[in-house]
């Protein structure tokens, strides 16, 4: 579910890489990491998400934060969530 609302966002690439799902226009900006009781969704954005969804945002670049988002169930995968997809989408949108 997480890959087909993705997907319906425009042109990028979407691969695994090690133990991940990753989402990438020029960069990644977000990816999916399967653990044995739910997937562990990473949403990198402009600033941090302050939601009791997101574990402690992480900022891994002057300009990036790292939000940790747990899945447990497909059904979850509705607002908010895919307005951070969409958020992290557009923000890793490549500069002409």
């Amino acid at each position: 579910r997480l890959r087909e609302t993705a997907a319906e966002f425009g042109d990028q690439r979407i691969y695994a890489s090690h133990h991940s799902i990753m989402f990438a226009r020029k960069a990644c900006y977000l990816f999916v990491r399967p653990k044995r009781t739910h997937l562990e969704l990473c949403v990198f954005l402009g600033r941090p998400i302050k939601s009791a969804r997101v574990k402690k945002p992480t900022p891994v670049s002057k300009t990036k934060f790292a939000n940790i988002v747990r899945i447990v169930h497909r059904d979850e995968v509705e607002a908010p969530i895919t307005e951070w997809m969409r958020e992290a989408y557009d923000f890793a949108e490549p500069k002409r």
